[in-house]
């Protein structure tokens, strides 16, 4: 189960850690200027989540695995990323020009909020 082991290593813990609670923005132009190209070590806590859930989702659309599998083990984490990051990935697609940037994280996290409605769950982001 390397995915759950991926969940428990200290350093995953510790980005997520930093994404949810440390990191502080005002706008895209703040972010970008705090987090973006300008700081690589910060860009790359974000850029290693997404592009991790971005995979898990790959994986669950060619039904390689049941996303009700990833809900089990850790449904919380994306739904309280992309609620805190969507204006972010916004700002990024605009900036790119890619409206498909990250669609399957947006993917996951709509299939996390169809499971965490039918099974009656409940996640507030920590404040």
């Amino acid at each position: 189960m390397q995915i759950h082991d991926r969940f428990q290593s200290p350093e995953f813990a510790k980005n997520l850690g930093d994404l949810i609670f440390n990191w502080k923005w005002s706008d895209f132009d703040d972010y970008m200027s705090r987090y973006g190209t300008k700081n690589p070590d910060e860009m790359t806590k974000f850029t290693m989540f997404f592009t991790y859930w971005e995979g898990l989702a790959v994986i669950v659309r060619r039904g390689l695995m049941s996303v009700e599998l990833i809900y089990d083990l850790n449904y919380n984490a994306v739904i309280a990323i992309w609620e805190r990051y969507a204006p972010v990935v916004a700002g990024m697609r605009r900036l790119g020009n890619s409206p498909q940037l990250y669609e399957p994280v947006e993917w996951m996290y709509g299939e996390m909020k169809r499971l965490q409605a039918t099974k009656g769950h409940s996640y507030t982001l920590p404040k």
